[in-house]
């Protein structure tokens, strides 16, 4: 996919990432005999993408996504996000075909905490400019950096992060690689 194609498609790229994210998680759960339910907030003005409950545990996730060797050096988060307990953020990094997930980035507490420190990052700004040429403030956003999020190799560990619980490991699918 062409740069200016994936640009032009960022809202189905987006909600391709949700569903592989969602699909990975859910069948690692169900693989290690776990239920879990996903939420979606209707209207979508949250701050978050999904809420995640596997059996009690609570999970209110944004979902940002890129492909590899994108030059993302920041994502952009609702600061709602802060409000609710064991919010994060999941950052799914595509395969360039975007028909996996490469890796994940992490932004998040431990069960049951709070997001800290959104409050003191850089106000985000609009993309486009007004008719003076000044990208107004975006005062309910934050620029998140790059920096600020954990590599995750894969969805075990993101399981582990997410819910404080070991993923168990199966062969999976025809390719029989491992998960």
């Amino acid at each position: 996919m062409g740069a200016t194609r994936d640009s032009q498609a960022s809202s189905y790229r987006e909600a391709l990432a949700e569903h592989l994210l969602l699909a990975e998680l859910l069948t690692t759960l169900w693989q290690s005999s776990r239920v879990a339910e996903v939420l979606k907030p209707i209207p979508g003005q949250a701050g978050y993408d999904v809420v995640i409950d596997c059996e009690g545990r609570v999970r209110y996730l944004q979902i940002k996504s890129t492909t590899t060797g994108a030059r993302t050096a920041q994502q952009f988060v609702h600061t709602r996000l802060a409000r609710y307990p064991s919010a994060c953020v999941v950052w799914a990094v595509l395969t360039r075909d975007m028909s996996a997930i490469d890796h994940f980035l992490w932004y998040g507490e431990r069960m049951g905490q709070r997001l800290t420190g959104l409050g003191e990052l850089e106000v985000a700004r609009h993309t486009k400019a007004n008719a003076e040429g000044m990208k107004a403030a975006r005062p309910s956003v934050r620029r998140l950096p790059r920096t600020h999020f954990r590599r995750v190799k894969d969805v075990h560990e993101l399981v582990e992060l997410l819910f404080e619980f070991q993923a168990e490991r199966v062969k999976r699918g025809r390719s029989g690689r491992d998960a």
